[in-house]
């Protein structure tokens, strides 16, 4: 069963800042701040996979209707963390349809978190949630994939921390803010146990 409802109340909690932090599905009426969010995250030029492009409002909406389907569908999870009605952070997790029926029962795993909410708890939070989400969700499930950028060592501190295990790299992978840097993948075997 699809646990997907459209501004669905996951779970809260407190950050190590002692905000409260409300873990969400994406609604229509999220759309300004996701599209305010990306932007923001975009012109910083962190370790995402954009690099200072500006994503229009159109843009934007158009991915978040393919998303809502997708989640509807039981194919994509997309949990939203809110603080004080500021969107902070998000996470995705959607089957890998690279090799078509062949890799369904990969999650590709995405997270980012706003600057100033980054090191408080909330990726962690925010994974560990996602991840019970899709088990439930994506049905067959059985692995999480990531890459990570070999200069994002919080993000990989965080991955260890869940469970990821790096099992091989790209060399020059991706260019970063002028230098072709290695990406690293990373994969956590799901609970089947669960």
């Amino acid at each position: 069963m699809v646990n997907f409802q459209p501004g669905k109340t996951v779970t809260t909690f407190t950050d190590k800042q002692g905000r409260e932090i409300v873990i969400c599905y994406p609604q229509w009426e999220d759309l300004e701040k996701i599209t305010k969010f990306i932007n923001e995250i975009s012109q910083e030029q962190t370790f995402i996979r954009y690099a200072g492009e500006v994503i229009t409002l159109e843009e934007e909406s158009a991915w978040l209707k393919d998303v809502l389907e997708k989640s509807e569908a039981g194919e994509y999870v997309l949990l939203l963390a809110f603080h004080n009605d500021q969107l902070v952070g998000n996470v995705s997790i959607q089957r890998d349809h690279s090799s078509a029926r062949r890799s369904l029962h990969v999650g590709i795993f995405g997270i980012a978190l706003r600057q100033e909410f980054r090191g408080a708890g909330i990726g962690f939070g925010l994974a560990k949630a996602a991840m019970s989400e899709a088990e439930q969700a994506l049905k067959g499930l059985r692995l999480f994939r990531l890459n990570v950028y070999v200069l994002n060592d919080r993000g990989q501190q965080l991955y260890r921390k869940l469970g990821f295990q790096e099992v091989g790299r790209l060399p020059e992978y991706v260019l970063h803010k002028g230098e072709y840097i290695d990406e690293i993948v990373m994969v956590k075997q799901v609970d089947l146990n669960n």
